[in-house]
């Protein structure tokens, strides 16, 4: 059976019942405890705004989540609030670590 060496991270519950802790290969931890943050850590474990009411029939292609769909009309809290699930219901799940703790630039700055 092969051993793969790619880095992982795990997506554990916070404190405080709205954060979220990411934990890193080595156990370094990144704190999500911004809802504006959740996005980014929902898409990196699979969450797309396109689960968002999909029964409005709409893929929200105006918008990454952040801006109200200008389709739709879903707002920025609507999306946020569904990363949020996502990620509550993620927890406990580890996935290869896009570059949260490897130096890549998964923040876009």
């Amino acid at each position: 059976m092969a051993v793969s060496n790619v880095p992982r991270i795990r997506l554990l519950d916070g404190l405080y019942g709205w954060d979220f802790l990411l934990r890193g290969h080595h156990g370094q931890e990144l704190v999500i405890q911004f809802d504006w943050d959740y996005r980014l850590f929902a898409q990196a474990f699979g969450w797309s705004v396109e689960r968002v009411r999909p029964e409005l029939g709409c893929p929200h292609e105006s918008t990454d989540g952040t801006v109200p769909c200008r389709s739709c009309g879903l707002t920025p809290a609507d999306f946020l609030s569904d990363a949020c699930d996502y990620l509550t219901e993620s927890v406990g799940r580890s996935i290869p670590d896009p570059g949260f703790f490897t130096g890549d630039d998964v923040f876009g700055s």
